[in-house]
């Protein structure tokens, strides 16, 4: 239903006026679908208090209210405002006559001013009265004792009795003629009584046929002003869906960019990789039949070496100098280290108390002196040799014999002197 829909547009429209809008499109609904308020129009506007004050627009309901009067059914105008506290507050009611109308005076429940006034709305709950009993009750009271009737038309003038007893020619008229004339005023009256009560049929009539035409075009103004409001509606939400769905897919796009920029980068990487790993192939290549040929020879030395491990061969043949300087070096290495052993033992005698302490220091202050000579010969061999050697260490090799040779292509090697431990000096 076209009212129903617009119920909810108003709400919509009037945003946060009522506490509970729901309970408020309920009771609406329920009103406009129901036969009492076939006759009512929702609209807004705002409540004018008695204060003179008046609230933001709230709900209002125009049209008129149904009552049966002695077994006809007449229509009644009202307003019926839903303030700003409903349901907790009850509606605020007004008749309004239209022209043609007056509001009957001294009425029980309607003011000068046509705000109503009724045991529903003075005993208004929240949980038991709603907009459907309230239209009921108005069309109910209203058919005991109607709250509006038509302005009365100017009296016409009227015989007199006395006028139908005037004499004629000075003489009392006769009875007949007295009949006659109250007869002819009876008529009259009632002629006259007939005239206004046409002319009241007429007059409403035209207002009836005055509120339907407003009503009309009231309804028309409606949804005119619906289609305006929900074509601006749907503007508005394909607008919105239209720029959720841009922003959707300029957000994928940029995603979709970026994976495309990485994926580009990443392949230039593997392929700058696989060009390094093309160009470092040969060489790998060349490395791996290096590696071979050493291996080769290696194996070869190893097998060399296990065909003449049979034969028993002496410790001091294994290492065979190739000058006289590397013979002394040699040759004082060995003192060097038998006489770290020496002193090794003679602390060890020491300790247990085997040794006195004045022969074992005789012992190792001779001990020592031979020592440091040893070592100052080596000292300066290897100085020596510094100094003839061009090319620095020459690396290990082995002579005709097998055994391993210290001396390289124009020098030989320098031993390493082993460090004395364990005596104290």
């Amino acid at each position: 239903m076209a009212a129903v829909a617009t119920v909810s547009n108003l709400l919509h429209r009037l945003g946060g006026v009522y506490r509970d809008p729901s309970r408020v499109n309920k009771d609406a609904s329920n009103l406009l679908r129901s036969p009492a308020g076939a006759h009512l129009r929702p609209s807004t506007a705002p409540l004018i208090q008695n204060d003179g004050s008046s609230t933001p627009p709230v709900l209002l309901f125009s049209g008129t209210v149904a009552m049966n009067f002695r077994g006809n059914t007449y229509n009644i105008p009202v307003d019926i405002y839903l303030p700003p506290a409903y349901p907790l507050k009850p509606p605020v009611c007004f008749v309004r006559p239209v022209a043609g109308m007056m509001i009957k005076e001294r009425h029980r429940h309607v003011a000068g001013d046509g705000m109503v006034y009724c045991p529903y709305l003075h005993g208004w709950r929240p949980h038991n009265h709603e907009l459907n009993g309230l239209v009921a009750e108005l069309s109910r009271i209203f058919g005991e004792s109607p709250p509006v009737f038509a302005k009365p038309a100017s009296p016409p003038p009227m015989a007199t009795a006395s006028a139908a007893a005037t004499p004629v020619n000075g003489h009392p008229p006769r009875y007949d003629d007295i009949v006659a004339r109250q007869q002819q005023a009876a008529a009259e009256a009632a002629r006259a009584e007939a005239a206004r009560l046409e002319e009241r049929r007429r007059t409403a009539a035209a207002s009836e046929a005055a509120r339907v035409e407003a009503a009309k075009r009231a309804s028309l103004r409606e949804q005119e002003r619906l289609v305006s409001e929900t074509r601006i509606m749907v503007t508005s939400k394909l607008e919105h869906s239209l720029h959720e769905m841009f922003r959707e897919a300029r957000k994928s796009i940029s995603s979709d960019m970026r994976d495309q920029s990485n994926l580009e980068r990443g392949s230039r990487a593997i392929e700058a990789q696989r060009s390094t790993l093309q160009n470092l192939k040969p060489h790998l290549e060349s490395v791996h039949e290096t590696i071979d040929e050493s291996i080769t020879e290696i194996q070869s030395f190893v097998d060399h070496l296990s065909s003449s491990s049979a034969q028993e061969v002496d410790a001091d043949d294994l290492a065979t100098p190739g000058d006289i300087h590397s013979a002394q070096m040699l040759e004082l290495s060995a003192k060097n280290a038998s006489i770290d052993d020496c002193l090794f033992f003679l602390d060890k005698k020491l300790a247990k108390g085997d040794l006195g302490l004045d022969v074992h220091l005789k012992r190792v202050r001779r001990l020592a002196k031979k020592q440091f000579l040893v070592r100052a010969h080596l000292m300066k061999i290897g100085q020596l040799k510094a100094r003839n050697s061009i090319h620095g260490s020459a690396p290990m090799m082995t002579n005709e014999t097998g055994k391993m040779d210290f001396s390289g292509g124009g020098g030989n090697v320098q031993m390493p002197l082993p460090a004395h431990q364990g005596h104290i000096w």
